[in-house]
């Protein structure tokens, strides 16, 4: 009997190592600069073509933090018509532009969040924090963490983008 648990666990483990892939990195400091520069035609072509993407679950309030994880792979692996792919990678960010922009615009918004509960300073009490860390880590899981740096070394230049 022992040896049948330790064998499932031992399988179940090496399953969810095997399937529990780190998200892949996509972003280089060029695609944040060209995102930055054309940042109000990218949210145009995006406006555009708004009805391709209505699908997508983009409001993550009530889900369980693997399913927010979950729906940004879904997002960033979405398959956009032709016409927005052509759009987006005039702006010189490739042929994934879509999933680099969704990178960048998820890693703005973990970093917003963070910014701004990092000014309230010692006035979180335990339960915000626990809450606030709740809803960053499945974005921040969901993002590269070499990705993440990239828009966090531009923070300054993206955060009043979001305004």
């Amino acid at each position: 009997m022992i040896k049948k648990i330790c064998f499932f666990a031992a399988f179940f483990c090496m399953g969810v190592f095997a399937f529990a892939q780190a998200p892949k990195a996509v972003l280089s400091r060029a695609d944040v600069d060209n995102f930055i520069k054309n940042f109000d035609a990218i949210q145009e072509a995006l406006e555009e073509h708004e009805d391709e993407m209505s699908s997508l679950e983009m409001d993550f309030s009530g889900m369980d933090g693997s399913k927010v994880t979950a729906e940004i792979a879904k997002i960033r692996s979405f398959p956009i018509s032709a016409k927005l792919r052509d759009k987006l990678s005039g702006f010189r960010l490739g042929d994934n532009a879509f999933e680099k922009c969704m990178v960048i615009l998820y890693g703005m918004s973990v970093i917003y969040v963070e910014q701004m509960f990092g000014m309230m300073g010692g006035e979180i009490d335990k339960d915000m924090a626990a809450m606030i860390d709740a809803q960053i880590k499945p974005i921040k899981a969901a993002i590269h963490a070499s990705d993440l740096s990239l828009v966090s070394a531009r923070k300054d230049d993206l955060l009043p983008l979001l305004e």
